[in-house]
């Protein structure tokens, strides 16, 4: 309901998904916990009883994507696509496994120092933590399945070397870019590095042909992958396996200890 109402104001053509607490000027923020516009882009339904297909200009995900596995990534990006008008761009911003800073690497690679600190600090107890690491190549790659055109706008190769082509922060909003006053007022001071995104524009076909077979080609993804949004929202089975290899540790070094006393 909060999105139609936003949608007769002029609102929805600008959308930012997973935003958490953030918001931007005339761009509408949702999120899977946020109360009166919750959307989680891994289900059709959350779309579909908010946005019309074929929609919505653009759509900003700054640092959402690796929160989810690869298979339910596709899927958001088939219902991100599927929401856009033709010629429409989503701009994705993910941490950079090809960023060669080891500092930045522990700091947000799966499993990393940087997740153990979110999780005590940061995350809610139900927010799953990084699952996906990815590099301009696989990032792209997972576009084109969905049907969307990469463009890439900042992002490392494999030698390390960043690359900055030239993009507009009206057309998609992120605080996480090379040189934003976020990074350098808050990032750089507290953790001594800047975090740099992989920042990628996807863009939907302008031909109503190519979105049409695009299309259908993702509804395939889609349908084979049902049972992947059937899981509870925000389980993360990491720290559970975490916490299980602990309480064996545990266990293992109490008997260990008895039989040597």
């Amino acid at each position: 309901m909060a999105s139609r109402l936003l949608h007769n104001r002029g609102f929805m053509s600008n959308l930012v998904v997973g935003a958490k607490e953030t918001s931007f000027p005339s761009w509408m923020s949702t999120d899977l916990r946020q109360p009166g516009s919750r959307l989680d882009v891994r289900r059709a339904e959350d779309w579909s009883r908010s946005f019309a297909v074929n929609s919505i200009d653009r759509i900003v995900a700054e640092h959402m994507l690796e929160h989810l596995t690869l298979e339910d990534g596709l899927i958001a990006l088939c219902n991100i696509r599927r929401h856009l008008k033709p010629g429409g761009h989503v701009r994705i911003a993910v941490p950079d496994a090809y960023n060669p800073d080891p500092a930045y690497q522990e700091h947000c690679r799966p499993g990393g120092k940087g997740q153990a600190w979110a999780r005590l600090f940061l995350y809610q107890a139900d927010e799953p933590e990084h699952k996906t690491h990815y590099n301009y190549k696989s990032l792209s790659a997972l576009m084109l399945r969905a049907g969307l055109t990469p463009r890439l706008l900042e992002y490392h190769d494999e030698q390390g070397v960043f690359h900055r082509g030239q993009w507009k922060l009206e057309d998609g909003p992120v605080q996480r870019y090379y040189n934003s006053p976020y990074n350098l007022n808050v990032y750089l001071p507290f953790h001594g590095f800047q975090n740099l995104s992989l920042i990628i524009d996807g863009v939907k076909p302008s031909s109503v042909s190519d979105a049409v077979a695009i299309a259908d080609s993702c509804e395939v993804a889609l349908s084979q992958r049902v049972s992947v949004v059937d899981r509870p929202v925000g389980k993360d089975s990491t720290g559970n396996l975490l916490l299980f290899g602990a309480l064996a540790l545990g266990a293992i070094l109490v008997v260990s200890y008895a039989a040597y006393e």
